[in-house]
């Protein structure tokens, strides 16, 4: 199991660190990946990784990757983001409906999303206002390890 975790996410993870690209652009295309993909909706993610590619001339395989590699982060911090929301904008407790809310989601999704539609929203709200912190942390922390690799990587 950990060589296959090596093999699949560890090893391209490096290689595109590897790659001739600016700092920036990589620490970029890290920040954007990881903070759109834990936004509450499924797919919302991938669209937003790919309309950003072009506004800043990023690595599309890489800002996808991360992207994905991210996405058990999505579905562990969907429910509290819906909590969260929930406090934000004093909505009635579903907490005792969330397990319904899941199944509801895997069999009906269109209903479960009409229906739950205010929470969702609220959701939303609560990605995006810890995404702009969340985003000067990442992009820093990415920005100066990828710095401190590539120095490293021409000492030796």
């Amino acid at each position: 199991m950990a060589s296959f975790f090596r093999r699949k996410v560890i090893d391209p993870f490096k290689n595109f660190l590897n790659l001739e690209a600016p700092v920036y652009k990589l620490a970029l295309s890290i920040t954007f990946g990881m903070v759109f993909g834990i936004f509450p909706f499924p797919w919302v993610g991938t669209i937003l990784c790919t309309l950003v590619v072009p506004m800043f001339r990023l690595n599309f395989l890489f800002i996808q990757f991360v992207n994905y590699a991210v996405y058990l982060l999505q579905l562990g911090l969907f429910v509290p983001f819906i909590l969260y929301g929930q406090y934000l904008f004093d909505d009635p407790p579903i907490s005792g409906e969330i397990g319904k809310l899941t199944t509801l989601l895997k069999t009906d999704f269109v209903f479960a999303v009409t229906f739950y539609s205010k929470y969702f929203l609220h959701a939303a709200a609560a990605w995006l206002l810890i995404a702009f912190p969340m985003s000067a942390i990442i992009y820093s922390g990415a920005f100066l390890l990828i710095s401190w690799k590539r120095k490293r990587n021409l000492k030796k």
